[in-house]
């Protein structure tokens, strides 16, 4: 059987094209990455008998003023970002805390959650007493493919008068 030069060439063309066209349908169609900013001033209203501070380490030496949570890549899966915050009352009095976000109206993909660490327990609500120190975490999850951007909100929290 003689097969043409001509039907050779025809044949290792289409064998080429085959295994070339999917990897530059890829390399063109496919997302860019994307980086964006995230960050977050942290505001504690204060009052004489309900004092609230905010630590990046359990002594209490490091104050927290904005909480950054630097740029990254838009992630291709969804992704959970956290960091640990100290709260101690540094009021007279037993105090419940209290906290909300402008988050939702800057964006209704990042969702947050503040919880207190071990217990798993939300923030909102927990009473602590004076001088006593609590370990929470605050929580941002960003969903696969999030929208890019650079995305500021303000969290506010304050404490209200509690008796145990």
């Amino acid at each position: 059987m003689n097969i043409g030069k001509w039907k050779i060439l025809a044949v290792s063309m289409t064998l080429i094209c085959g295994l070339a066209l999917p990897v530059l349908a890829y390399e063109y169609f496919r997302t860019p990455n994307y980086q964006f900013n995230t960050g977050i001033i942290l505001q504690s209203p204060a009052s004489p008998t309900l004092q609230l501070g905010f630590y990046w380490d359990q002594a209490c030496t490091q104050s927290v003023t904005t909480i950054d949570f630097g740029e990254m890549v838009r992630p291709e899966s969804p992704t959970q970002l956290t960091k640990d915050v100290y709260i101690r009352n540094e009021g007279d009095a037993w105090t419940q805390i209290l906290w909300n976000s402008t988050l939702s109206a800057t964006t209704t993909e990042i969702t947050e959650e503040w919880n207190v660490w071990m217990m798993e327990v939300p923030l909102n609500t927990t009473t602590i007493d004076p001088t006593i120190v609590l370990h929470t975490y605050y929580r941002i999850t960003i969903p696969a493919y999030a929208t890019a951007g650079t995305y500021n909100w303000t969290l506010t929290v304050w404490g209200d008068s509690w008796i145990p």
